[in-house]
């Protein structure tokens, strides 16, 4: 089982680092009682595509950092959105 004191605090230091870099309306959300491979969801609105590009290079520099067990994927499902594991 993850520790999830310690994952609710990555997820409040991702939300963090989004902020920082502009993101807005930035939601940590717990769904560990409703999924069985996630923890928490990290949502936030990103400005541009450029910004979102941008934002994902931090947000896998951050992982490398904390030596989180990501699977660093990356899936752009429109110009509109994209989702980081």
């Amino acid at each position: 089982m993850v520790d999830t004191v310690k994952s609710r605090d990555a997820a409040i230091e991702v939300g963090r680092m989004i902020d920082e870099h502009k993101g807005s309306d930035t939601v940590v959300i717990d769904v560990h009682e409703q999924s069985s491979w996630t923890s928490y969801f990290v949502i936030s609105t990103i400005n541009s595509v450029g910004h979102l590009k941008g934002l994902t290079r931090q947000l896998k520099k951050f992982a490398q950092r904390a030596r989180c067990k990501c699977t660093a994927s990356t899936q752009t499902h429109s110009r509109r959105w994209m989702g980081t594991d």
